[in-house]
């Protein structure tokens, strides 16, 4: 009886320890002061720029024969528009050119600047993109569509020239002066056919 009485004491004060811990009830959230705040979380306006050395994993898109494919490639940390089209005008690693692998876009000069605004990606092209041969337009313009669109909240492309939409292949032979979406340049592709 004793063991009892003394165990059912304890279970009463634990619930009246763990009640009295709690937050009290409010209707509405209470300010901080700064001076109750840890120094981590005050406000600052310094911006930690990522080490420039860093690098992470995209899927690049590159030509094989007059295919389009996807590879893994390491580019600089964090994969964003900018990262991946850099990556792109690197072009394909020995590796990769040793197994046939090519890019239609020829140098850096060819595309400008790219900025990502609501989910379509403007991508600056230079007079130097209507140099390249008309069957790589259509090759190069794939590879920026199928890898800019690889990247999340990315649904279109839009290529420009002095800040005016041109046109620019699409798979049926066609040009199209509007934001392009990867599906109309999903048949080029490896391995996919035309049915």
């Amino acid at each position: 009886m004793e063991l009892k009485r003394c165990a059912s004491a304890m279970v009463l004060a634990l619930a009246v320890a763990l009640t009295a811990c709690g937050f009290p009830a409010e209707n509405s959230a209470e300010p901080v002061a700064p001076a109750e705040l840890p120094a981590a979380l005050h406000a600052s306006d310094t911006v930690v720029a990522p080490d420039p050395g860093s690098t992470a994993y995209a899927t690049l898109w590159f030509v094989q024969g007059n295919r389009l494919v996807a590879i893994r490639h390491q580019v600089g940390a964090p994969v964003d528009v900018q990262t991946v089209v850099a990556g792109l005008l690197v072009g394909p690693s020995r590796a990769d050119e040793n197994n046939r692998i090519r890019s239609a876009l020829p140098d850096a000069t060819v595309v400008g600047d790219s900025h990502l605004t609501r989910g379509t990606v403007t991508v600056e092209l230079s007079a130097s993109f209507a140099d390249i041969p008309v069957a790589d337009q259509l090759l190069a313009v794939g590879q920026l569509v199928l890898t800019l669109t690889d990247l999340p909240g990315v649904g279109s492309v839009q290529f420009t020239n002095g800040e005016s939409p041109i046109a620019v292949p699409v798979l049926t032979g066609e040009s199209s002066s509007q934001a392009l979406s990867r599906d109309e340049y999903l048949g080029l592709r490896e391995g996919v056919t035309d049915s």
